[in-house]
């Protein structure tokens, strides 16, 4: 059984360059982060400049999975399960994580950027037809 999945945005004649500068433009109008987006035969490489105002604060902001991780970290690294709020937020303190709005965006940037594109692979007998890559990174900016 292979994938056949192809995105709404998908056109054949788009060059991948094409696809990075419509993805480009959406990142600036649909969040006005600063962003650099390049490509490379046929990969997309995006990497988004974030501010304070996407990094998490408190355990409320994190997303769920991150919000598992730190705990378990937490609970490894001193050896207790019961971890208080005062002692997440100030491991938070130390420790710079993107906020849910922040992973929100990551996501739908994502989204929106394998809109154009399409995936004919069959992982069982490691055949890979896609038309891109494409990764969505970020960086701290002050």
């Amino acid at each position: 059984m292979y994938n056949n999945i192809i995105g709404t945005n998908y056109d054949a004649n788009l060059k991948i360059k094409d696809i990075a500068k419509k993805v480009k433009s959406y990142i600036k109008d649909t969040y006005g982060v600063k962003n650099s987006v390049r490509s490379e035969y046929d990969t997309i490489f995006i990497m988004l400049k974030l501010d304070n105002s996407f990094k998490a604060t408190s355990r409320e902001e994190l997303p769920n999975n991150k919000r598992s991780f730190i705990v378990e970290h937490i609970s490894r690294k001193l050896d207790d399960v019961n971890i208080t709020v005062d002692i997440f937020n100030s491991y938070l303190k130390d420790h710079v994580y993107i906020n849910k709005k922040g992973q929100d965006m990551i996501e739908d940037i994502e989204t929106y950027m394998n809109s154009f594109n399409y995936d004919k692979s069959d992982v069982m007998t490691d055949y890979f037809d896609y038309k891109f890559c494409g990764s969505v990174d970020y960086e701290w900016i002050e």
